[in-house]
């Protein structure tokens, strides 16, 4: 196995493990550096589905990885459960991974996360 598989393997695996433990995230770090107004607007950004990228760099980069992406995520959903993390910018416009899935029949919705207290 590779070091870069086994690396995203063993972050997928922390994540479920903090999630289904209910760490307090406020002992993994310090949560005074995150800018909260920031972080809620970006939680709240338009998804804008059914719009085309306008920049150049989403047309560059993204779209591509999107495509290389969709058949491994297919393959890996067809294995039994699994998580899966992109940033915001693989999620929106029609060339996202959103529109790209639901394309392909998958249902995908949006789960709430609840803030550690």
């Amino acid at each position: 196995m590779s070091a870069q598989k086994y690396d995203y393997k063993t972050a997928a695996k922390t994540l479920v493990y903090l999630i289904e433990t209910k760490v307090n995230v406020n002992r993994l770090i310090n949560i005074k550096t995150l800018d909260e107004a920031l972080y809620k607007k970006s939680m709240q950004a338009d998804m804008r589905l059914n719009e085309e990228p306008k920049e150049e760099w989403i047309r560059e980069g993204t779209i591509k990885r999107n495509q290389i992406w969709l058949p491994k995520i297919i393959s890996k959903t067809k294995e039994g459960s699994c998580f899966i993390a992109v940033g915001l910018g693989h999620l929106q416009y029609k060339t996202g991974l959103i529109a790209l899935l639901r394309g392909k029949g998958y249902k995908v919705t949006s789960i709430k996360l609840n803030k550690i207290k």
